[in-house]
């Protein structure tokens, strides 16, 4: 008995160094939980039971449960499924072991069982294609067609999950070849020629067409023989469409030429005629060339686009053309024309007061505005929460959610610390008071995320609180740049997450690249030594404002030009101030700035500094822009 106790204190001493160091800050629940999760992993079972039992009211005993069989589930039927998993049901856990049961339950064609816990289609692919042959299997051969043919319809290659179904299908007398015409369609837009190929091959009375779109795929140019497509063909005029679509991407001019001579000879159909021409058109919007300004306005009516039109409509406020302005801003839908967007630049483009005080009472970046114009204050529609009493407080932490996402931050797991969040916030009636609970914990980034999972759009304290205070306002002191105007940055590059990192490699709560933050360091002389120092808001928030306090003694102060580059770096707002010409005013120049991303970045870090002055200073907010960046010629 002795030896046996001291072979299992030894072994869960073992397990808690594998797994990490454990801090001694943690509690003995904690340390336990820790080494039953390396004991299960390492298939010591003596020792897991004996570390679970002392875990039986701990919160994180439901991830033992999960693990403990979540690989193990083929053997269940889909009643022991369901009694096993509705303790994961309120959890981040339930949808991952649904997924499981329900692949294996496809894999072993057990299609009753996947149907009971099935039993509308699934989101994922590869349990649809299980789905619809569960359909089959029951008798629905309607249903199980119907979806067998939308996903098969698809540009490029399924999972293999979905060959089964594919192939009874397609048995069934189901796939015509003007199907595998529609998928070689949507291969060539998704560039997948290896399956263009191998659909060709299935194609018996159309084989000549077929090998025309792949010929053209390879060298769109061959448009030009036009006595080789001038057949009456509809499969014929497709692979001219979809052709002209490629060329324009490498030869413009030709791609409108032939368009011209196609069209002409009535090769295309109306919906053809419509495709090509919004292909070329918003090759040449993006282009900016001059040259096809003519054909643009000339087509631009049969198009019925949105994102071409607004396209049009920044070139010519870009240009300082209001005829033109005034003359595509009716072709945008009734959706789209009710955007502030263009709500501003109608009421510009007419002077319309009443359309401005309409706009005025908006909260974003028209509406303040609008609001300035018209000499009024701007329009918050702030709700106001009570303050949570203690007896509040204490219920909220109570939540089985709210445990786990505590054990899990104690344990530095920070990612499913975030999921529990996550989901506690999207399945839960108290969001905004969970978002309150968050920023009495100081958890800022907590509260910004319960606002937007939740859609509370109007709990502006907690959308935009003070996060990081004291490293934020040493920051803003040290370069002399204004508090509100970092905190903003910070809100739209990371929502106030430290740990940020995007796809391109900028990192924590400003979102500063190494590189840049080397460079900034070096400047003004800052405490920099590791690329992981961009984690702590201390380092960050000192070197984003750095780099941003450069920023604007490069652009005299101006926060436009200045915050545009701290998004799409000093090089483009160059290119676009030179484009510009010194003819644009400021709401003109945001505007007309070409990546929607940078477009909105700008109006959103203005907008946001507002907001937070408004709700954290006691003062007179400041305007939108200053008189030098109104004055300023772009």
């Amino acid at each position: 008995m002795i030896k046996k106790s001291l072979v299992y204190l030894v072994s869960i001493g073992l397990y808690a160094c594998i797994v990490q160091p454990v801090s001694a800050a943690l509690t003995e629940s904690q340390k336990n939980y820790v080494a039953a999760r390396a004991a299960l992993k390492s298939g010591d079972d003596y020792s897991y039971q004996r570390l679970k039992r002392r875990l039986a009211d701990y919160p994180l005993v439901l991830y033992l449960n999960y693990h403990e069989k979540i690989d193990h589930l083929d053997g269940l039927s889909a009643s022991q499924f369901a009694k096993w998993s509705a303790q994961f049901e309120d959890s981040p856990l339930y949808q991952g072991a649904r997924h499981r049961f329900l692949m294996s339950a496809g894999k072993q064609e057990h299609w009753q069982d996947f149907l009971s816990i099935s039993p509308s289609a699934p989101n994922s692919i590869e349990l649809q294609c299980y789905y619809y042959q569960a359909q089959l299997a029951k008798g629905d051969k309607q249903a199980a067609f119907d979806g067998a043919k939308t996903l098969w319809l698809y540009g490029a290659s399924q999972p293999k999950t979905c060959d089964e179904l594919f192939s009874k299908w397609s048995n069934a007398g189901e796939l015509s070849e003007a199907l595998i015409w529609q998928r070689m369609l949507l291969a060539f837009d998704a560039k997948q020629l290896g399956l263009m190929s191998h659909l060709a091959k299935s194609m018996k009375s159309h084989k000549a067409q077929a090998q025309l779109l792949i010929d053209v795929y390879g060298d769109p140019k061959q448009l030009r023989h036009t006595q080789k497509f001038k057949k009456s063909d509809p499969l014929v005029a497709d692979v001219v469409t979809i052709g002209l679509r490629k060329l324009a991407q490498t030869n413009l001019s030709k791609a409108f030429s032939l368009y011209q001579s196609y069209q002409q000879k009535g090769l295309f159909s109306k919906q053809q005629s419509q495709l090509a021409a919004h292909a070329l058109v918003r090759r040449a919007l993006i282009n900016q060339d001059v040259e096809y300004l003519s054909r643009i306005d000339s087509l631009l009516p049969m198009i019925n686009s949105d994102d071409v039109t607004e396209m049009r409509l920044r070139w010519a406020i870009r240009d300082n053309d209001l005829k033109s302005l005034t003359q595509f801003l009716p072709l945008l839908s009734p959706e789209a024309q009710q955007e502030s967007r263009w709500q501003y630049w109608t009421a510009r483009s007419r002077n319309d007061i009443e359309l401005l005080k309409k706009l005025s009472a908006q909260r974003n970046f028209y509406g303040f505005y609008a609001a300035e114009q018209l000499q009024q204050d701007y329009q918050m529609a702030h709700n106001q929460l009570p303050a949570l009493s203690q007896q509040q407080q204490r219920e909220l932490q109570q939540t089985p959610g709210f445990l786990r996402m505590l054990e899990f931050k104690a344990l530095d797991k920070k990612g499913s610390a975030r999921i529990e969040w996550d989901y506690l916030i999207q399945n839960s009636d108290n969001g905004p008071a969970f978002g309150q609970l968050a920023i009495i914990k100081g958890w800022p980034e907590l509260a910004i995320q319960a606002t937007i999972a939740g859609k509370h759009w109007d709990h502006l304290a907690l959308r935009f609180p003070i996060a990081f205070k004291d490293s934020m306002q040493a920051a803003a002191r040290r370069h002399q740049v204004d508090l509100y105007e970092i905190l903003a940055i910070a809100r739209r590059e990371s929502a106030m997450f430290p740990l940020a990192r995007s796809s391109a490699g900028a990192m924590g709560l400003m979102q500063v690249m190494p590189a840049t933050a080397k460079q900034t360091a070096k400047r003004y002389s800052l405490p920099y030594s590791k690329d992981t120092q961009l984690l702590e808001p201390k380092y960050n928030a000192n070197i984003g404002t750095g780099y941003y306090k450069y920023l604007l003694e490069k652009y005299n102060g101006n926060r436009v030009l200045a915050i545009g580059a701290y998004n799409a770096g000093p090089s483009r707002i160059a290119s676009w101030l030179a484009r510009a010409d010194g003819q644009l005013d400021t709401m003109a120049f945001i505007e007309s700035i070409p990546f929607k991303e940078t477009r909105e970045y700008v109006q959103a870090v203005i907008s946001y500094r507002i907001i937070y002055e408004a709700l954290h200073s006691n003062g007179k907010v400041a305007p939108l822009f200053t008189d030098s960046e109104m004055q300023f010629a772009y």
